[in-house]
């Protein structure tokens, strides 16, 4: 039981990181697609039940190896695969691994086209301004460029943000993949000695 404790609050405390991460994700969607209605949607009461459901669903993946739903009996060995049944980690794989990951990647690709498409129009009014500020300039002598060049300089901090995001996005992915592989292969691996 306390192998399958330890597993139970390990994938119990992994699905709530998951969850976190899903819930970052929403709201850097929802701030870039949504700037201006952000305050109205993202709210203390959509926050509180958000991680609500977030802690929920971990306590849910926690629970059912405690009850006894997709355990099985070990052999001695504290080893994942020995602990629970190949459905319990193949359902797992995909509510815990696979649905989110589509999710955030799906949110994220939308960023990225949101800030492409915004950086693009940043450009085209960046060209109209400076040929602006240039005519000002000749009339004025002035140094009206540091406006169109703020806009320069925070257009290229949010795509390097938003390229920083895609890699951390692609680290989680190698990560998490390379862990359900290896549990995935090991629990049919025993299936295949169980069956000589």
């Amino acid at each position: 039981m306390l192998c399958v404790s330890w597993f139970a609050v390990l994938m119990g405390t992994s699905q709530a990181s998951v969850n976190a991460l899903l819930l970052i994700t929403t709201d850097r969607y929802i701030m870039i697609s949504y700037a201006y209605k952000y305050d109205i949607i993202v709210t203390k009461a959509t926050m509180i039940t958000a991680i609500s459901i977030g802690w929920i669903s971990a306590a849910m993946v926690t629970i059912f190896p405690l009850l006894g739903i997709g355990s099985t009996e070990q052999n001695g060995w504290c080893r994942m695969e020995e602990v629970c049944t190949n459905g319990y980690m193949l359902t797992l794989f995909f509510v815990s691994y696979l649905v989110p990951l589509a999710i955030m990647y799906l949110l994220y690709a939308r960023v990225g086209y949101i800030v492409y498409k915004h950086r693009k129009q940043i450009q085209a009014l960046s060209i109209d301004a400076e040929d602006s500020v240039t005519q000002i300039n000749a009339i004025n002598e002035g140094n009206g460029m540091s406006t169109s060049k703020n806009a320069r300089r925070n257009e290229r901090k949010k795509w390097k943000a938003a390229k920083t995001i895609f890699i951390l996005l692609g680290y989680y992915t190698v990560s998490w993949l390379l862990f359900f592989i290896n549990i995935l292969l090991a629990g049919f691996n025993n299936t295949d000695d169980e069956m000589r």
